[in-house]
């Protein structure tokens, strides 16, 4: 049992020694490989909200970090549930929720809040859209927590603040794909 521990200690040192020579400068923000889609100017842009520290599962609050996935390994979806909107009127809301699913284990990247309908489908569209026929999307979150629930069981929980692929971004807050030249310094923020 020990040596397996010791081959997964090992794999780690080496995964994070790999994103610390890709992105010396941001050497934690990248849980996995970039695949060309995750820049430094991304990694500078959170780090320069938050110092991104080393990521610990057993923290709750955690900087914002990226990874990158076989898009066929993620869903996305929305959970809705019946409210009455700011006016008593029945409506409904929802949450877009994204689920990884790798090696076996389970991770949920959640939404903060609950949504109009129309915001939901959005996401799920921009999602679709943006993953139509690319073989990997990237995925960026707090959190990253081990979370266990009745039927769900153990599971990684990160709240989502964006998604990208070749093809483009898309972000919960507005202007947070726009990171062009924060690696120089030159974030832009809307």
């Amino acid at each position: 049992m020990t040596s397996m521990w010791h081959a997964v200690l090992a794999a780690f040192i080496l995964l994070v020694d790999i994103q610390a020579a890709e992105f010396p400068k941001y050497p934690y923000g990248l849980l996995t490989d970039s695949y060309g889609i995750v820049t430094e100017d991304d990694l500078a842009f959170d780090n320069s909200e938050v110092e991104t520290t080393p990521y610990d599962p057993n923290k709750s609050l955690a900087p914002m970090y990226w990874q990158c996935f076989a898009s066929f390994q993620v869903e996305a979806i929305y959970r809705s549930w019946p409210m009455d909107d700011d006016r008593g009127r029945p409506g409904t809301s929802c949450a877009p929720e994204f689920y990884v699913r790798i090696n076996g284990e389970l991770q949920i990247y959640a939404d903060r809040r609950g949504h109009d309908l129309a915001y939901c489908k959005e996401v799920v569209w921009a999602w679709k859209k943006l993953t139509k026929d690319m073989p990997t999307v990237c995925l960026n979150g707090s959190g990253g927590f081990y979370n266990e629930e009745k039927g769900q069981g153990k599971y990684k929980l990160w709240t989502w603040e964006k998604f990208k692929t070749k093809r483009g971004c898309y972000s919960y807050f507005v202007g947070q794909c726009r990171t062009k030249g924060c690696a120089r310094g030159k974030c832009k923020r809307s």
